[in-house]
């Protein structure tokens, strides 16, 4: 109820600021993919790839691999080659 109010303008200013002191986050979305990104980008940083094994966990406890996710794809299929495929040869 508060970030709805927020957004639409609805919440006195001292108001806000005691929750923003309390750490409310006002557009969690936002928070959850700039937290995602900078994970990612420090995870290439190290490795050099985004191949993250499903059970990565970051130092601070983000976890980066989210194999519940249906875009989420694991290490060992995006590892292997496509042999099933008729069409795929594979490099010399």
């Amino acid at each position: 109820m508060q970030r709805k109010q927020y957004t639409a303008g609805r919440i006195p200013a001292d108001r806000a600021t005691v929750l923003e002191a309390l750490g409310i986050e006002w557009h969690p979305y936002e928070a959850m993919w700039q937290r995602g990104i900078t994970a990612a980008t420090a995870y290439h940083a190290r490795h050099h790839h985004l191949q993250v094994p499903d059970e990565h966990t970051e130092a601070d406890g983000y976890r980066l691999a989210n194999s519940s996710s249906p875009n989420a794809c694991s290490t060992s299929a995006a590892a292997s080659p496509p042999t099933a495929s008729p069409r795929w040869k594979p490099s010399a």
